[in-house]
């Protein structure tokens, strides 16, 4: 299936927010969670189909992981979630009660509004730059500058989200990134 204007695919795929439920159930036990047996346990609460599970980004990364990652950074900032060592995960009780607060699935702005999500602060590195991903509307700004400052905020989450991640990461994961970037770079 194709978009007339867009020679690819469409993607079936859930959005990234829409997997913030099933990321929840499948931690609901309060077990931790490796962080790979985590993802492959909501792939299927999920449902996903082996098409959506092949579907890869043009980095090549799997798009269901990398949706599940961007889910996962979310609910850590929310604190719904936490990683009490590298690569491991469990509910908190703002989780618990997200869950419980929701019957369907759990929108985006009941999460930006958790007051952990809007008080942020990565551990190191950035300046206190906070991402407030819901849409504002600035009077006063022309869209050059809106477009610089939204480039600005994205770039700063990205690096503080990807040095989380690497952090967070099995060891042979991070040997890779390490080994693609030093290949890339020549």
């Amino acid at each position: 299936m194709t978009d007339a204007g867009n020679p690819g695919p469409i993607s079936t795929m859930p959005r990234w927010y829409e997997f913030f439920r099933p990321l929840l159930e499948v931690l609901a036990d309060g077990r931790t969670w490796q962080k790979r047996d985590m993802e492959r346990a909501i792939i299927a609460r999920a449902g996903l189909t082996e098409d959506e599970i092949a579907e890869t980004l043009s980095s090549g990364q799997p798009r269901a992981l990398n949706r599940i990652g961007w889910a996962t950074s979310a609910l850590r900032r929310a604190k719904a979630i936490e990683s009490p060592s590298r690569a491991h995960f469990r509910i908190t009780e703002t989780g618990r009660r997200l869950l419980s607060e929701h019957s369907g699935p759990i929108p985006e702005p009941a999460v930006y509004a958790i007051p952990a999500y809007s008080e942020y602060t990565p551990a190191r590195g950035r300046k206190t730059t906070t991402v407030d991903p819901s849409p504002t509307i600035v009077d006063d700004a022309d869209p050059d500058e809106l477009i610089s400052s939204g480039i600005q905020l994205i770039e700063s989450d990205t690096k503080s989200t990807l040095l989380q991640r690497l952090k967070e990461s099995d060891p042979y994961d991070f040997e890779r990134v390490v080994r693609s970037l030093l290949v890339k770079m020549g």
